[in-house]
């Protein structure tokens, strides 16, 4: 119980989005430091010596008997191995784990008057004022769906303005798309750089999710032309 004091968690009554957001973030740190050995390493696609030092990863000793200073460069190596040659089922967890915690700060928008859905199709929450379903706001976020009528009229994503505002006048949603957007980099820095952040990622998420559909249109052209 002690460990949770410095989240602000002394009893259940402290236990708000953002708390939940800061916990859920250390949790997510503290997965992402653990060594595992993932057995969906494709081994085929690595060279020999990949391959020769990978038995030395796979041995819990070989571990325990590196000094820290002298840990870095494997892990580095073995980390790298994983992320580019594997399933990576840790960060499939960890994935797993951020989706949780944002349907848990969703439930608390909707016990507070909003309406929350998502939609696998889409990257963001989707989350809209209760009763306005059926209405057609001005404009919308493209990424998240989130009305943007306080923007400037040529906004396309939720921008600072947007993300500030939400924060002043709906500080329960504004944690929810915290908690999606805002990389645990930047968790303990002031809130203004927190908003900045959270636009900054939420512009960069829309456009690889653009760039990623307009890969697959392109391959989807060049399949057309390809003689059987």
């Amino acid at each position: 119980m002690e460990g949770l004091k410095k989240f602000g968690l002394s009893t259940m009554g402290d236990v708000n989005p953002n708390t939940l957001v800061n916990l859920c973030h250390h949790l997510i740190d503290e997965v992402g430091q653990i060594i595992y050995y993932d057995l969906t390493i494709r081994e085929a696609e690595l060279t020999t010596k990949q391959v020769t030092n990978l038995r030395d990863y796979w041995n819990l000793n070989y571990w325990l008997n590196l000094t820290p200073n002298r840990r870095d460069k494997p892990l580095k190596r073995f980390r790298s191995l994983i992320e580019f040659h594997s399933e990576n089922l840790k960060k499939q967890i960890q994935n797993l784990m951020e989706f949780s915690a944002s349907q848990l700060v969703a439930k608390r928008c909707s016990r507070e008057g909003f309406g929350v859905s998502f939609n696998p199709s889409n990257i963001g929450l989707n989350l809209t004022p209760e009763g306005l379903s059926n209405q057609t706001p001005q404009r919308r976020c493209l990424l998240t769906n989130i009305d943007i009528s306080m923007q400037k009229s040529s906004s396309r994503l939720l921008s600072f303005m947007g993300l500030r505002y939400l924060n002043d006048h709906d500080p329960t949603l504004f944690q929810s798309l915290r908690l999606r957007y805002l990389k645990r980099t930047w968790i303990k820095e002031s809130l203004e750089k927190q908003i900045f952040e959270m636009a900054h990622n939420i512009r960069d998420t829309y456009r690889h999710r653009k760039d990623r559909l307009n890969l697959v249109d392109e391959c989807g052209q060049t399949n057309l032309f390809e003689k059987g």
